[in-house]
This record gives structure tokens, C-alpha cells and sequence, in this order.
């Protein structure tokens, strides 16, 4: 049964980036009862500057509010319909970012271009080796990787048993990443956890050491 309701939630995020991406941000925030912007704006607390990429913008809310906040910033989003929605958003609110359309396993930037890289709820990218890579060639010394999304946490037993029938054994994904992802691109991971929240959304920075 798990197996079968995790193949149907990759099904509908698959759709949510591509057919029906005009529905991803009310479901977004229906899924998350509300929660989905803070979470998602969490990492802005922990930014280093002043060149900051955002991988998987989606919808391009955070890629505008950096902006906004003054940091020179850059999108990476393979999704056209994703591409297109932002482009309407920023066209609507006066905000210009400039964006690119790629993978992150080859991202198109150069060497240590960027201060600080965030991605929040991303896709499977996000646990593939080459991506952090990608993600450590184009950090500058003592840079980071900042993000949200991947694992949520609950102290309620129901709540435990509805996430991980979702995506399944949420502590050994985190474990899984701590280990064979970050640490083999030559970053050391922090997670940042506030423990008050009925649902937690870590905040995972992966700093680079060299």
C-alpha cells in the first residue's frame, strides 16, 4: 500500500511541474495548511551573499522576494511551464530575475560563481550525487547549500504514520544524505530544526569546506 500511494504522490508532483503547474501554488498551500511560504522562507534566514542561485524556483515566489531583499540573484528551473508562470509573475509585479532553463547535473555557470545556493521542496535532484557535485563546483569557498523540504517531522504518532507512508522512512533519508550526497562533494551538513512546530521542516545547510 506505501508503495503504491508514493508512486501516486511522484505521479502528481511530476503533473504539478509540468500539465498543471498553474495549480501548484493553491495546492501547495492546501497541502500545507497555510505553512507552505514559511516553510519555504526559512532559508532566507540563513543566506550568504551576495551572489545567490535558487535551484527549481517553481512558481518563482522566493526567487522574487530575494530579489526584492537586495540579493543578486540567479534561477535555475528545467520546468517550461514553471519558466513561464515566473516569467508572468514577475512581469505582473515589476520584479526582473534573470533565470535559466537547464539540469542541475550540468548546470551552465562557471566555477565558484555563487555565494549561496537554495532549494526548497525540491525534486529527486536534490538526492542524486551528481547534483551536489554540480552544487560544489560553483560555490565559492566557505559557501553554502541551503535546504527546506526534504524530510518533514512530527512528534504525533498519526502524523509520523501519514508522512512516512508518503515518503517513507524520513530518518533514514536524512541519514542516507548526510552520508553518501553531501559529505562526497566535500560539504559538512548542519540541520537546523525548531522543535516548538506540531509539523517540523528542517532547514539543512551543507557548508563547503575548501
Amino acid at each position: 500500500m506505501g508503495n503504491w500511494i508514493r508512486r501516486l504522490y511522484r505521479w502528481a508532483c511530476h503533473r504539478l511541474y509540468n500539465e498543471f503547474a498553474w495549480a501548484y501554488d493553491g495546492v501547495s498551500w492546501l497541502v500545507s495548511l497555510g505553512h507552505w511560504w514559511g516553510w519555504r522562507r526559512a532559508a532566507l534566514d540563513y543566506l550568504l551573499g551576495p551572489r545567490v542561485l535558487e535551484v527549481g524556483f517553481g512558481t518563482g515566489d522566493l526567487l522574487m522576494e530575494m530579489a526584492r531583499q537586495g540579493w543578486d540573484v540567479c534561477g535555475l528551473e528545467l520546468s517550461p511551464a514553471m519558466q513561464r508562470i515566473t516569467a508572468r509573475k514577475m512581469h505582473r509585479h515589476r520584479v526582473w530575475v534573470p533565470r535559466v532553463r537547464g539540469l542541475v547535473q550540468a548546470m551552465p555557470f562557471p566555477d565558484r560563481t555563487f555565494n549561496s545556493i537554495v532549494s526548497t521542496f525540491p525534486a529527486e535532484f536534490i538526492l542524486q550525487p551528481p547534483s551536489w557535485q554540480e552544487f560544489s563546483r560553483v560555490l565559492v569557498p566557505s559557501g553554502r547549500v541551503i535546504v527546506t523540504g526534504v524530510g518533514l517531522r512530527t512528534n504525533s504518532r498519526f502524523l509520523q504514520q501519514l508522512l512516512c507512508t508518503v515518503f517513507g522512512n524520513l530518518e533514514q533519508g536524512q541519514d542516507a544524505w548526510h552520508e553518501k550526497v553531501a559529505a562526497t562533494a566535500g560539504l559538512k551538513v548542519t540541520e537546523i530544526e525548531d522543535r516548538e512546530q506540531p509539523i517540523r521542516v528542517p532547514v539543512i545547510i551543507a557548508e563547503k569546506l575548501a
